[in-house]
């Protein structure tokens, strides 16, 4: 009788899952482990003396939370929220913010083998807050960002509450 050898180290499973979402005509991807939660676009407090792309702080279930328009970021034409705005609220490192996006699209899986690493023809202005970009059948060159970069972005960092 053959005994089935077990591999040393298990197998992982090489794609990542994000979160797919629609700004100003453009896909993006969040990585599903940055995203608390999705909510509707909540009544927000300005604040004033701060960077354009805080839009100002909202109250969840007792909770105050900085909400960021990454269209302001990543130098993109400023459209008014809509009826189907959304707001995703993100967690890294013990901070917890919300972005306003148009759209959420859904979450998908991706291969690690289609995501391509930010080069020189990606618009500069997405690169620094970009972990990479992929081609997707439905929602075409999806870029997806990097939580800590727009976190550690002088324009927003000051500001988080």
């Amino acid at each position: 009788m053959k005994k089935e050898v077990q591999p040393a180290m298990p197998i992982l499973d090489e794609s990542f899952r994000y979160t797919i979402t629609s700004i100003s005509g453009h896909s993006f991807g969040i990585e599903v482990k940055n995203v608390r939660e999705v909510i509707p676009f909540p009544k927000v407090t300005k604040i004033p003396n701060v960077h354009p792309s805080t839009l100002g702080v909202f109250n969840l279930r007792g909770q105050i939370f900085s909400l960021i328009d990454l269209r302001v970021l990543l130098h993109m034409e400023k459209e008014s929220s809509g009826p189907e705005s959304m707001v995703i609220i993100l967690a890294y490192d013990k901070l917890n913010f919300g972005i306003q996006v148009d759209k959420v699209l859904g979450i998908h899986r991706v291969d690690a083998a289609k995501i391509q690493l930010p080069t020189r023809d990606q618009a500069i202005q997405y690169v620094q807050y970009m972990a990479g970009f992929y081609r997707d059948e439905t929602y075409g060159l999806v870029y997806l960002l990097d939580v800590p970069a727009i976190i550690d972005a002088p324009e927003i960092r000051q500001y988080l509450y």
